[in-house]
């Protein structure tokens, strides 16, 4: 069950207008009846950060075009702790295989999803990191990988060139 804040999430990553139909498909509701939805959707209209539109059959929630940020309930922004100790442990694992797979350094770490995704993004925007999206496979390694692939390619390169 979400909150309204995540609802209004929603709505505005979908560049703030978004079906009932794709925000039950959003949250994962089936085509069965659900209370809290439009509990938080009538709550939000109620507090004029979302209005309703309804075209034919369809009906459409539409953001505030003024709101550009709201308060949030929760854990304030930026109290997620990182451990270096963890951020160096998926360091080694890519500096020892150069390349690899979400997938396949997800287990060779044997972490889950969220701790995964934690370290995985502090890395990203640290730049320490590069993921590399090959049409469906996203594929990670250090800038130092990368070097030294770069680096073998012109010895091999420049060794035709030799006199």
């Amino acid at each position: 069950m979400a909150t309204q804040e995540e609802v209004l999430q929603a709505i505005l990553d979908n560049w703030g207008v978004i079906s009932f139909r794709d925000l039950k498909k959003h949250f994962g509701i089936g085509d069965s009846g659900s209370s809290w939805l439009p509990q938080r959707l009538r709550s939000l209209e109620n507090k004029k950060l979302i209005y309703r539109l309804r075209i034919g059959s369809e009906t459409f929630f539409i953001a505030d075009p003024d709101l550009l940020e709201f308060e949030s309930r929760g854990r304030p922004a930026g109290s997620i702790r990182i451990n270096a100790f963890m951020e160096q442990k998926l360091l080694k694992v890519l500096r020892e295989r150069k390349i690899l797979t979400k997938w396949q350094l997800r287990t060779a770490l044997g972490w889950d999803d969220r701790t995964f995704g934690k370290y995985l993004k502090s890395l990203l925007e640290k730049n320490m990191i590069i993921e590399w999206h090959t049409g469906t496979v996203t594929l990670y390694f250090t800038p130092d990988s990368l070097n030294d692939i770069i680096n073998q390619y012109y010895e091999k390169l420049y060794s035709n060139f030799q006199c």
